[in-house]
């Protein structure tokens, strides 16, 4: 009986050639050639998502197929991880192989992925019934894979390996070889498989083969995926101090990038945070995740953190400092206008105990507070002083900024004396930024603006008043630099150590061009930092 080839690939070979090797940099003749080692672009292009894509998710990370690639060629430059020896009682492959590909979009299938083997050379034998062995070449084998990533795949492995995938947090190229090469989720493909030479009655030989190496590889006691042991830390580890926003629960999903730039297609972290359920679909239509500029090679992906997790569980509650600030800029008013020898008045003791916001809406909040209080002194003379201050906050996505303006007076009133009446009204205010900082760190700069400001009034004390003005905005001056260092410091750290969670280990990405989208979620650019 004569033997029959294994069916090849329904697409013509341009067309399989151009769909396997999409994601790969170098199959690109006019992409300039990458280095082994790559580095950080200087750039100065900044990537922008100007509406919300979350969909009710709490913050999404996407990594583009063509960095994915380029990392994986770096992984695998060791000749070491490129030699293929497995073998069972029906066969063996000594071959080599090249890195390993993947090319992300599966249409119409958001949560499966394509992950490619390439044997450049070698050979593959099997033996007949009658014990006769049979040698092919694998010379130029594509071997193409459909990787499952939907959840309820993923939940049917075993529970330690299933924890390995969903591994949160982790976006790091070692973790998504893991995600594409667990046997338990990929399948052979055929139509998209190019094994030149392959004969029908040894296909099941190759798939036990295959399946032997993945699962050796997978499961060796190191956790080598493919050759490359994963190192990605716990976070309790990799970071002593708890991030600001860990994600509790993830979901993978595949996009295309429009027009059709395959190298630009992205993988989806879906993440939600606080132990929040998932929102019921994957994410629909949104922006590119992806920007296309020629003088950045090496942009990656991108991060989108919403703003329930930034504005309103995080910034709000915690900038309350900006409240107890104005209090004591209260103070040093009513100290330096107060009569020589009246007693000294400590604003703090007579505030609200919790300084909490009184109104926030979707782009900011105000506080405001007043103290109106007469008084006698130990001589027995009367006096008064009336004091209001208002904080307003707003989120500010044309400037990028978190914008605070701060009004206010003291009113001092002598009873006794008709020309103490002094009336000094104060303005102030800050700006504060995204920034981005040293290791690729998301930072949070702050600066006094409109510098303070105040403005003195009163009847018959004029001679005093220039005095009054200069002591006071230079008391003023010296407590808001002081407190944009100090207040500010947890405020970075708690970026320091989101960045440090998000991505951890030996910190795969770096962030770039943080921005605030129209929604007021944040956006970062992402590129790669070879690990």
């Amino acid at each position: 009986m004569r033997k029959q080839n294994v069916p090849q690939a329904k697409l013509d070979p341009e067309e399989l050639e151009v769909y396997i090797k999409r994601g790969r940099h170098d199959r690109n003749p006019t992409a300039p050639q990458r280095p082994k080692a790559f580095l950080l672009s200087a750039s100065t292009s900044k990537f922008e998502m100007p509406t919300s894509p979350l969909q009710g998710y709490d913050q999404i990370v996407a990594v583009s197929q063509g960095h994915i690639n380029m990392s994986l060629d770096a992984h695998f430059s060791d000749e070491k991880l490129l030699q293929w020896e497995v073998k069972n009682e029906l066969g063996k492959i000594t071959a080599h192989m090249l890195p390993p590909t993947v090319a992300l979009v599966v249409p119409d299938e958001p949560a499966k992925t394509h992950f490619m083997l390439n044997l450049d050379s070698g050979t593959f034998t099997y033996y007949s019934p009658n014990g006769y062995p049979n040698v092919v070449h694998t010379t130029n084998w594509t071997l193409a894979f459909i990787v499952n990533l939907s959840l309820d795949a993923i939940d049917k492995l075993p529970e330690k390996l299933a924890e390995k995938i969903k591994f949160k947090g982790s976006y790091s190229v070692s973790q998504l070889l893991l995600d594409f090469s667990t046997p338990e989720l990929i399948s052979f493909n055929y139509d998209l498989s190019s094994t030149p030479g392959l004969l029908a009655e040894s296909s099941d030989t190759l798939l036990a083969l295959i399946r032997r190496y993945l699962q050796d590889q997978v499961h060796a006691p190191s956790h080598n995926v493919l050759g490359y042991a994963i190192t990605v830390p716990e976070p309790a580890v990799a970071n002593k101090i708890a991030p600001s926003f860990p994600p509790t629960s993830v979901r993978f999903q595949t996009v295309a990038h429009q027009p059709t730039s395959p190298a630009n297609d992205c993988i989806l972290f879906l993440e939600m945070t606080d132990k929040r359920a998932f929102p019921n679909s994957y994410i629909g239509s949104t922006p590119n995740w992806i920007e296309e500029d020629p003088l950045d090679p090496h942009h990656a992906g991108s991060m989108v953190l919403s703003k329930r997790n930034f504005w309103d569980r995080f910034f709000v509650p915690n900038s309350t400092f900006l409240n107890v600030s104005a209090v004591h800029v209260l103070s040093i008013v009513l100290d330096e206008t107060r009569e020589p020898g009246s007693e000294r008045d400590d604003l703090s003791l007579r505030a609200p105990a919790d300084y909490a916001w009184q109104s926030t809406t979707a782009q900011g909040m105000k506080w405001e507070w007043e103290l109106i209080r007469p008084f006698v002194d130990d001589n027995n003379r009367s006096h008064s002083h009336h004091c209001y201050i208002q904080v307003d906050v707003t989120l500010d996505i044309t400037k990028n900024a978190i914008v605070t303006n701060c009004t206010g007076y003291v009113v001092q009133n002598d009873g006794n004396n008709d020309d103490w009446v002094i009336d000094a009204n104060i303005t102030y205010g800050f700006e504060f930024t995204l920034d981005n900082v040293a290791n690729g760190a998301l930072g949070f700069g702050a600066k006094v603006n409109p510098e303070p400001d105040c403005q003195i009034s009163n009847l018959g004390l004029s001679d005093i008043a220039a005095r009054m003005t200069a002591a006071i905005k230079g008391r003023l001056q010296e407590h808001l630099d002081g407190m944009v260092k100090s207040s500010l410091l947890g405020v970075n750290d708690a970026f320091k150590h989101q960045a440090q969670f998000v991505f951890p280990g030996s910190g795969t990405f770096e962030m770039k061009d943080p921005s605030f989208n129209e929604a007021g979620d944040i956006v970062v650019g992402l590129i790669y930092k070879q690990e």
